[in-house]
């Protein structure tokens, strides 16, 4: 077997092995399990081992590069900054072990090693959406000095990286800005949807109010009715006019699940446009928000809109909703059916962005759990005295 061959081999086990890593990585939210470090360890000692094929100065060089921006930049523990150094570190090497093997020019591999490159950090901008230029900045100049160190000695080179890094920056910063557009235009889309929802429930209430106001009036017409009947001893009469006065009292009923308007509208819209869907709830009936209105109604909407296009493949969904004060804390729990592996056209992940702006921009924390057919996600965001 000859190098080449040898090289493409590790090549496709180990990018097996980081794709695994990095999908259950960014899945579990930061949750990395041992098993998955120790596979990215391995990865890298069979590096030092086939260290006479690169410079293990630069990769060194390069892996705390990486590791500086996890930590101070991302400011994930030093685990998790690890476990992602490593794996950007060993693709890295990777690509560049499998490209310099081809037979061409260096300019031909220099395009190939900058696209494939590009290509994994456009697929991490997909996810991070929020990239701050720092970390752009740090990546551009990571790839310009690995590139250089290549070729140290070859001045056009150098001139034609720094060029296709400029470029790639200049599309990376164009990505950024089109992901930020659309991620706006998604926030305005949940306004007027949390506008048109809660509108639609004051519409709704006023209805019952004019119901009640009505009912009211019935009711004290039916009053001088019975003190009629009374004074003319006609029991078996009076006793009907009772039964019909509590059948009507007990229709009168105004919807209400908690003190908090913003939330009862986003409950009263999902249980009235899906009631194939067992919706329930449990809700304190007095809580104590730390966040405005227009934040926790936005954040139900989306968890329920999420939960209920997840429920779709299901025979008979639950989705189970939960709002309690705990210890100062605001807990939000909802949990839900799912059919793994089952993802709706055209869902794209953006819910889950927004959920965490307003999770980030309120001081709260979100966790995720997963069973084979459950999906729960809860919430914890601090409360003033």
């Amino acid at each position: 077997m000859n190098r080449s061959v040898f090289m493409i081999i590790i090549l496709f086990i180990d990018m097996v092995v980081i794709g695994h890593a990095i999908s259950s990585y960014y899945e579990t939210r930061r949750k990395i399990p041992d098993t998955q470090l120790g596979y990215c360890l391995i990865a890298s000692f069979a590096f030092v081992i086939l260290r006479k094929y690169i410079w293990f100065d630069t990769t060194l060089f390069i892996g705390l590069l990486y590791l500086i921006l996890f930590l101070f930049f991302y400011r994930i523990s030093w685990k998790e900054a690890l476990y992602y150094t490593l794996i950007l570190s060993v693709s890295r090497n990777l690509v560049y072990l499998c490209i310099t093997c081809i037979p061409v020019s260096i300019y031909f591999q220099i395009l190939i090693i900058e696209g494939i490159y590009l290509l994994l950090i456009l697929w991490e901008i997909s996810y991070l959406t929020t990239l701050h230029i720092s970390k752009i900045i740090i990546i551009i100049l990571t790839t310009i000095y690995a590139l250089s160190s290549y070729m140290i000695f070859d001045y056009p080179s150098i001139v034609l990286t720094v060029l296709l890094s400029c470029l790639y920056a200049s599309i990376l910063y164009l990505i950024k800005y089109l992901n930020q557009l659309h991620l706006d235009s998604l926030k305005l889309q949940t306004i007027e949807q949390t506008i048109s929802i809660q509108q639609q429930y004051m519409d709704k209430q006023k209805q019952e109010m004019n119901n009640f106001h009505k009912q009211k009036h019935d009711l004290l017409a039916r009053l001088e009715i019975l003190y009629l009947l009374e004074k003319n001893q006609e029991y078996e009469a009076l006793h009907q006019q009772l039964m019909d006065m509590s059948n009507q009292i007990s229709s009168i009923r105004l919807e209400e699940y908690t003190t908090i308007i913003a939330i009862d509208s986003v409950l009263s819209y999902y249980h009235y446009n899906y009631p194939q869907i067992d919706i329930t709830y449990d809700c304190d009936h007095f809580l104590k928000l730390s966040i405005s209105d227009y934040d926790i109604s936005t954040l139900c909407i989306n968890i329920l809109k999420n939960a209920v296009e997840a429920s779709f493949p299901i025979d008979h969904p639950k989705i189970h909703l939960m709002m309690k004060q705990r210890y100062q804390k605001l807990y939000i729990s909802c949990e839900n059916d799912y059919q793994p592996g089952y993802k709706k056209q055209g869902h794209d992940g953006w819910g889950l962005s927004i959920i965490e702006d307003i999770t980030q921009r309120n001081h709260g924390k979100y966790q995720i759990h997963k069973t084979s057919n459950r999906f729960q996600i809860e919430f914890f965001f601090p409360i003033g005295e």
